[in-house]
């Protein structure tokens, strides 16, 4: 099969799901941790497709320290700024293609782990339908903790799960944009960037 008969490509079946989360450490009880879920909606050729030449406009035009170059809120600066503008501009584009759930809340008494599983729960029970999770690979802290698989196995929505690294999915890389600016306007940010 050539590439665009690939299944990921062209099937149009069960929607992705792409789950990315944030942790801002401030002081005085001001720590937060957010998971976001971005669910896309039928075919992501096209999409898919334009986020690839973005990407790879991004790797052939910055500056050589950038050449390891992803996606993130946090790495966006006057020399990338023009990227991330593209960037939004497909998600405007295909505005009715995709839906972003969000939850961000102040830092439980519980571990990371368990408060990060927990919100991941809540974030895909809020989605309705059946789906696929690609989730950012975060690891486990123990085999005595719960699994993110285990988190999940009582959702009837999400039907299949896999962790991936950022580095791997542009799509990954856009859950972490876009939380990540929920994220800064919540801690009313200062950075112009």
């Amino acid at each position: 099969k050539t590439t665009s008969e690939h299944p990921y490509l062209v099937k149009s079946g069960i929607p992705f799901v792409f789950i990315d989360e944030t942790g801002i450490f401030g002081v005085n009880g001001s720590s937060m941790l957010g998971v976001g879920a971005l669910k896309f909606i039928g075919k992501l050729d096209n999409i898919n497709r334009e986020l690839r030449e973005i990407f790879l406009e991004a790797i052939n035009t910055l500056p050589s320290e950038e050449k390891t170059f992803e996606f993130k809120f946090n790495y966006v600066k006057p020399t990338n700024l023009h990227i991330y503008k593209k960037l939004i501009k497909i998600l405007k584009k295909y505005e009715t293609k995709w839906e972003f759930n969000y939850i961000l809340e102040k830092r439980s008494g519980v571990s990371f782990w368990k408060q990060y599983l927990h919100l991941l729960y809540r974030t895909l029970r809020a989605i309705p339908g059946r789906f696929t999770v690609l989730a950012d690979y975060l690891n486990q802290p123990g085999k005595n903790s719960k699994s993110i698989e285990n988190s999940v196995q009582n959702l009837t929505g999400a039907v299949n799960l896999l962790q991936l690294e950022s580095q791997g999915s542009v799509f990954l890389q856009l859950v972490d944009v876009l939380l990540g600016a929920i994220a800064f306007k919540a801690r009313k940010g200062k950075n112009i960037y």
